[in-house]
């Protein structure tokens, strides 16, 4: 019996002290579980909270009176940040699965309150004996000032790359491209940093007007681009922006009572914050780069401040690039203009308009600089037509220079030779030739250059071409008879190659109608892209296409198919072009009546028309015109038919002109009558420029001094007419 009893003491005291231990490792875990930095939820196997520490208790919102009992769907609420989305409650999938669940990275728990908190956090099951699921534990902790650091981490990796992405894209652009890479920054800033509106404004010189000259905005923002306002709209904002301060207004309270104006505008309330910030080159502020928030204020942090700071730097500098570029082209091009100036005055010539045996077209398009092109035409009193068509080697001002001297040299042969020959005979061209060779060629040998050049004399009553060849593009005829291409040349070598070089002349014949073409090699040498040359071969396909034309659309016709075959109206090389038309002798006309007379619309129909002319006065002797008068009214219905012909008609030879003329007690009246383009009536004819081409306004300049009126109109048919009005001496 007492044995009994002793064992029933020993067995209460173990269990005693068994309950002791339990209760001992309680009060641990509870207090363990109370202190630690982490929140930490416990339920039962049914998803009921039994347990909550006081960092759970701050994070959910949940008192642990509260939370014991408590479904723990009730208390944990969780949402993905991106999407809004519910996520699976990490307690009932550990008690589910009977494994450890982790959140997904981007999971925010709804507080009792409704505060959204990003947390971090790991649901498992807790297991005794033999596996028993005894409940669940949740472990999360508040990552706010984690998710914050990844931001700003995440915010200025995106801004240095498209600081980067932006520097690069103009170092690697070419300046021309300054303005649309300006537009593509400002959509990348204002879209990353949520503005409405992104803008540059520059200043006027005088600093008294700026200009909104770039611009991007949202869908719905009123634009700014184009749109210029004057500086002392905003004097305190311009005066900071001079000072190079930034300006960051998100409220009134961000403007100072003095700036009174600023104020007042602020007023208008046209947008809720903005912020600029100045644009600088060398010591002058040129402008601002801003951005603007229209439909809500927006802080504009430090971070946005220093990247428009940035992309203004980056702006500025390109812009100055841009402008110097510009500045630097304007000078080359004004310096390059009035070099083609002095080429066209002292090189090239004005074709003679008095020769009644040849119709003369002269073409010269300036090549990107100064060459050494040249050519001259020279009438003699027996009509035979002198043309020198030369080109120095090299480019520039420097073989310009040696251009004009070679011309001088041969008008000053010319005169030389004129003035020892017997009884004022015309020297031959071989013999100017070598006049020429023997003064130009030792100094052309000290300069290490050389001129090719063609000698060509058209002689009209003998019907002959005498033709010195210094190396020179061969000269092209091509014959209205046979309408075949002949190309002629001599022997000799350009001026300046050898002292000992003797220049002699070679004859050919030609008959009335026959075309003559000379050319630079800017012509035939003229490359497109590919490096390919124009050709002879393709100006032999523009004469025969062409031959049957005047000079005049025949030289624009050559111009025309090598800028096409380029592909662009810039050349390397001067083109240059002179087409001789050989006039033949006096068609037979359409049709004519008394005082009416039909040509066709070829240049080769001129001299019926001037027979028309003189005769219609000549069978009226009582026209009232004196030599004179009738040699003006001459030119002036020339240079008339020939516009017609030219440019109304376009150089088509199977149209027609009627041409009338009627006289009353003073005045004489000439109407040509066509069918093609019409005229614009021309204000104020003014002098055109001496030694311009007749393009530059020769053409109704002479018309305009050699009759006293000029009208333009449509008869009751609908054709076009011009008429020249003439007042006689006789009454």
């Amino acid at each position: 019996m007492s044995s009994d009893m002793n064992k029933a003491d020993e067995m209460h005291r173990e269990r005693e002290a068994l309950r002791s231990q339990a209760m001992g490792r309680s009060v641990m875990l509870f207090v363990t579980l109370a202190s630690i930095g982490d929140a930490v939820m416990t339920t039962d196997s049914e998803g009921v909270i039994t347990f909550v520490n006081p960092m759970a208790e701050a994070l959910t919102g949940w008192s642990l009176a509260d939370a014991v009992g408590t479904e723990v769907e009730e208390v944990i609420k969780l949402i993905d940040e991106a999407t809004g989305e519910p996520l699976p409650n990490p307690i009932r999938e550990a008690l589910r699965t009977l494994s450890k669940v982790e959140l997904p990275p981007d999971s925010v728990l709804i507080r009792k309150d409704g505060v959204h908190i990003p947390i971090d956090d790991s649901g498992a099951p807790i297991l005794g004996g033999a596996d028993e699921l005894l409940g669940a534990i949740l472990v999360f902790r508040d990552i706010t000032d984690r998710k914050r650091a990844e931001r700003v981490i995440k915010f200025r990796s995106e801004l240095d790359r498209m600081a980067a992405r932006i520097s690069t894209a103009f170092i690697t652009s070419p300046v021309t491209e300054v303005d649309a890479r300006v537009d593509e920054a400002l959509d990348s800033t204002g879209n990353f940093f949520g503005a409405d509106r992104a803008y540059v404004f520059l200043y006027d010189q005088t600093d008294t007007e700026m200009t909104c000259t770039h611009e991007w905005r949202s869908d719905g923002v009123v634009a700014l681009r184009g749109n210029t306002v004057p500086t002392a709209i905003v004097p305190y904002w311009t005066e900071l922006i001079s000072q190079r301060h930034y300006v960051r207004v998100s409220s009134i309270e961000d403007i100072p009572k003095h700036a009174k104006q600023e104020r007042a505008l602020w007023g208008l309330r046209e947008r809720e914050s903005f912020v600029a910030v100045p644009m600088s080159q060398e010591d002058r502020v040129i402008g601002f780069i801003g951005l603007d928030a229209i439909h809500e204020p927006k802080p504009w942090p430090e971070e946005t401040i220093n990247m428009l700071y940035l992309l203004g730097n980056v702006f500025a500098s390109a812009m100055g690039r841009r402008d110097a570029l510009t500045k630097l082209e304007a000078a080359r091009a004004r310096e390059v203009e009035i070099g083609s100036r002095i080429q066209q005055s002292l090189l090239l010539s004005t074709p003679p308009l008095a020769s009644g045996d040849f119709l003369i077209s002269a073409l010269t398009i300036p090549s990107r600089g100064i060459d050494g092109d040249f050519y001259d035409f020279l009438l003699h009193p027996d009509r035979s037509l002198d043309i020198i068509f030369g080109d120095v080697m090299g480019k520039g001002v420097p073989a310009a220079l040696l251009s004009a001297g070679a011309k001088t040299e041969f008008l000053r042969s010319l005169s030389h030779l004129l003035v020892s020959s017997a009884r004022g005979r015309i020297p031959q061209p071989e013999d100017i030739v070598n006049g020429v060779h023997s003064v130009l060629t030792p100094q052309l040998l000290s300069l290490d250059s050389f001129v090719t050049l063609t000698y060509a004399r058209f002689d009209p009553q003998a019907r002959k071409v005498s033709l010195v060849d210094c190396g020179n593009t061969r000269l092209i005829r091509c014959s209205r008879d046979t309408g075949k291409l002949e190309h002629l040349s001599g022997l000799n070598l350009p001026l300046g190659f050898d002292s000992l070089e003797i220049y002699s002349q070679v004859t050919f014949d030609f008959s009335p109608g026959d075309l003559f073409v000379l050319y630079s090699d800017g012509v035939t040498e003229a490359r497109n892209a590919s490096g390919g040359m124009f050709g002879r071969e393709r100006l032999e396909e523009v004469i025969l296409r062409i031959s049957e034309f005047d000079p005049e659309a025949f030289v624009n016709a050559v111009r025309d198919a090598v800028t096409e075959f380029v592909g662009s109206e810039s050349l390397s090389d001067d083109l240059t072009c002179v087409a001789i038309r050989v006039v033949p002798e006096a068609p037979e006309t359409v049709k004519t009546e008394a005082d009416v007379v039909v040509i066709r619309s070829s240049l080769d129909h001129l001299g019926a028309v001037r027979s028309f002319l003189r005769g219609f006065c000549v069978a009226r002797s009582s026209c009232g015109l004196t030599d004179h008068e009738l040699n003006l009214v001459e030119l002036a219905v020339n240079e008339v038919a020939s516009n017609i012909m030219r440019h109304a008609y376009h150089g088509d030879p199977t149209r027609t002109i009627s041409i009338r003329i009627a006289k009353d007690d003073s005045t004489v009246r000439i109407r040509l009558t066509h069918s093609g383009d019409p005229f614009a009536a021309p204000g104020k004819v003014p002098v055109p420029r001496v030694g311009g081409p007749r393009e530059g306004g020769f053409g109704l300049f002479i018309i305009s001094q050699a009759v006293d009126k000029v009208d333009y109109g449509q008869d009751d048919e609908g054709n076009q007419y011009i008429e020249l009005t003439k007042s006689c001496g006789l009454g």
